[in-house]
């Protein structure tokens, strides 16, 4: 969810009305999108409309393309912004007050694939066509009550501009010949009262000139807002179906019974679709209009009318509210199910901060890059993010940015920039080393990685920086540019990381050769041949362009983009920043995730961040205790003591128990077995009610949660512990419960 408010130009003055007020802090103190409990308590019609979960009825029928984006004008309280979500990949809300904007992101704020916008619509920049696009009621959406034909008319052929050539435009409104909309107290028909409604012909005018020639009408009864069924020129209501669906303001039974002959003559000679109480349109450029001839909504397939006598209106309604009831009954039940198979990440929590410190590393970068007019693209999850919702995808850990390789360059020049906490991380500048690229990283955060378990450099929380590099359009001589640069980067992991007995896909004696040779130069010259491996090209237009700063293992190839999609620029909103962003950003988020890169990925209980986080505590104070156990060895008189779940408790004795035999298993879960290996297993509490001797302790964590584990520690005043791991990928798991399954 992200509100994006650089377009709102009103006042901060502007009135809030009563009504308003009162549906946010509805909102506000519910706390989820359902907020039929508002509804329950305060019968005003302005609240159902608002908050009601009928109100998706509007739109609930519509068949959307599942993978479509939809751009909503005017919002309101978010009416149907749940159902827009369920239904298509991205939505968008443009609303004009900024006070609405604000309460739909406080309704919908667990949304992924939902941004709001605050402004004027024709204020706006999207980043992309769009699909669809709805507007609930004309003039209310557009704050243009009395506006001319003419005004319209401006509206429709901006919008046209922000469809994609075969998108549609989803219009409902009133009609100014409705019954309901031309009748007064008295009973007479004016429909100069409603002057900022349409009627049928002219909208098909307007709509005409303004570029869409294809228009179909829908005809929803009672009414657009809500909807009990919905109709079409193809199949339309009898007189029955009018009368008892349709919505009247006036409340003189006598002229509503009077009006039964009204609605059966008008109905007999065709007349229902020029008196229809409200239209629903959709427009577009293309003849690809939607096949639906006439739906249930709020009413099941096997409603039946009730019968019409003197009280029709009453037994119509007593029917309709009924059928409510049941939507609002059917709702609770959706919304618990979705609840039940709501997918979090057990360390979200973490993530939290973790993406606070990522955000503040990128806005360092900025100012740095922008005091030397350097263009930092956003690359990879960081243009998706950008692209897809203004900002992080929810659930990714990581900021991507990439410069072209003479910004590249003079960055490197520009380390003195980046003062503690911060420091832009190099090959040639530190011990590690991850293909060619560099990180930004706090120092003052954590984010270990199993790979640097023994490597003595800054690992802190990071963002990465790519360099964008041309090739050769001679195959041979772009083959021969990738095999030198893999070349280098063997030679440089194997400086870093000799100590692994082989790595990646080198073998052992191929990885003891490039340790070995690799020893004839220093970590500098290694990083400058790489360097200039990877900027090697012949210039030419038609040569590649792209990443090649990846190490190319298992036939991977280097990420090669549309240089043309680098030809200029775009700014693209990214959480509280702007970031440049390659125009020809699709393309490169097609070759990247695939055709359905808009879609978000289904949730994985397996995922791996890039690191083992804390954001509030340095590296340094974690990495004693995670490389390698027994190191320093535990003190004579210190005794070895397991924290943690039983299940690793055996995996500790198949690697160590011979030598380094536990006097005691702690449990900080409800144990299963008595004892294991003859030692007796104790629960957490009754262990420390114990009053063991501290000093005397050698604390092992032996824990799937290894947070959990170490807090509990500290809380106890175990500080110098050691965190036994069966694998030493578990430290970058997302959810510690996968890594359970190995033993179940």
């Amino acid at each position: 969810m992200m509100l994006i408010d650089k377009y709102y130009k009103k006042e901060s003055s502007d009135k809030i009305s009563d009504i308003d007020r009162v549906t946010g802090g509805y909102i506000k103190a519910i706390g989820r999108e359902n907020c039929d409990d508002a509804v329950s308590v305060d019968p005003r019609e302005e609240i159902s409309f608002y908050l009601a979960c009928e109100s998706r009825s509007a739109i609930s029928w519509y068949p959307f393309e599942r993978e479509a984006s939809v751009l909503e004008i005017g919002g309101d309280f978010g009416n149907i912004a749940g159902e827009l979500c369920d239904r298509v990949s991205q939505v968008v809300i443009a609303e004009n007050s900024l006070f609405r904007a604000q309460m739909i992101c406080e309704r919908y704020r667990h949304r992924e694939n939902l941004t709001v916008y605050a402004g004027e619509v024709s204020d706006m920049e999207f980043p992309w066509a769009f699909d669809y696009i709805v507007i609930l009621g004309l003039a209310d959406k557009t704050g243009s009550y009395g506006a001319s034909e003419e005004y319209y008319l401006r509206i429709f052929k901006h919008l046209r501009k922000l469809l994609k050539e075969e998108g549609k435009l989803l219009l409902a409104d009133d009609n100014l010949y409705s019954l309901s909309c031309c009748q007064q107290g008295d009973g007479a028909l004016n429909p100069q009262s409603h002057m900022e409604k349409f009627s049928k012909a002219q909208m098909v005018s307007l709509l005409g000139e303004a570029g869409f020639p294809y228009i179909k009408f829908y005809y929803p009864l009672p009414d657009y807002k809500l909807v009990g069924r919905v109709y079409s020129d193809e199949a339309l209501p009898s007189a029955a179906e009018w009368n008892c669906l349709l919505h009247y303001d006036c409340e003189d039974q006598s002229f509503l019974a009077s009006n039964m002959e009204l609605f059966t003559g008008l109905t007999d000679n065709h007349l229902f679709t020029a008196f229809a109480p409200s239209f629903f349109m959709e427009a577009g450029r293309k003849d690809n209009l939607s096949q639906i001839k006439k739906a249930n909504v709020l009413f099941g397939d096997n409603y039946e009318l009730p019968f019409l006598g003197f009280d029709w209106k009453k037994k119509g309604y007593s029917s309709l509210t009924k059928a409510v009831e049941d939507y609002r009954a059917g709702a609770v039940d959706k919304e618990r199910a979705a609840s039940a198979v709501l997918r979090t990440d057990q360390d979200h929590r973490v993530l939290e901060k973790v993406l606070e410190v990522e955000l503040d590393l990128l806005k360092k970068l900025k100012e740095v890059c922008g005091r030397h007019g350097l263009t930092l693209y956003a690359m990879y999850g960081t243009l998706l993010g950008a692209v897809r919702r203004a900002g992080i995808v929810t659930g990714d850990d990581d900021i991507d940015v990439a410069l072209k390789r003479e910004d590249f360059d003079k960055l490197l020049t520009l380390q003195d920039e980046f003062a503690d906490p911060y420091f832009l991380q190099t090959p040639a500048g530190d011990e590690c080393f991850y293909g060619g690229y560099l990180k930004l990283r706090n120092g003052s955060t954590t984010a270990l990685h199993p790979q640097n378990w023994w490597v003595n450099c800054c690992e802190g929380i990071s963002i990465d920086i790519f360099p964008l590099d041309s090739g050769f359009s001679n195959v041979k001589k772009e083959a021969a540019k990738r095999r030198k640069i893999k070349i280098w980067q063997r030679f440089l992991y194997a400086k870093a990381y000799g100590y692994f007995p082989c790595f990646k896909d080198m073998k052992l004696l191929k990885w003891k050769a490039y340790k070995y040779i690799g020893k004839l130069f220093t970590r500098e010259q290694l990083a400058h041949y790489l360097d200039q491996a990877l900027s090697e090209t012949d210039g030419k237009d038609a040569s590649p362009f792209g990443i090649y700063a990846h190490y190319l293992q298992d036939g991977r190839e280097p990420q090669i983009f549309d240089k043309k999609a680098f030809d200029r620029s775009i700014r693209l909103s990214y959480e509280e920043l702007e970031l440049d962003a390659p125009a020809g950003w699709d393309g490169i988020l097609r070759k990247v995730y695939g055709e359905n890169y808009i879609d978000r990925l289904p949730w994985h209980e397996s995922k791996q961040r890039h690191g083992f986080y804390d954001a509030q505590a340095p590296y340094q104070s974690y990495k004693p205790h995670f490389n390698g156990l027994f190191r320093p060895q535990p003190q004579e008189g210190k005794k070895v003591v397991l924290f943690g779940d039983e299940a690793l408790f055996g995996s500790y004795f198949e690697k160590y128990g011979s030598q380094y035999v536990p006097k005691a298993l702690v449990s900080f879960q409800a144990y299963g077995k008595k004892s294991i290996h003859g030692i007796p297993v104790q629960k957490w509490d009754a262990y420390m009610e114990g009053r063991p001797d501290l000093s005397e302790i050698y604390p092992v964590v032996c824990s799937f949660d290894i947070r959990s584990a170490i807090a509990s520690l500290k809380a106890a005043g175990l500080n110098d512990y050691y965190v036994y791991l069966h694998s030493r990928e578990w430290i970058l798991l997302a959810n510690y419960t996968f890594a359970m399954r190995e033993f179940e």
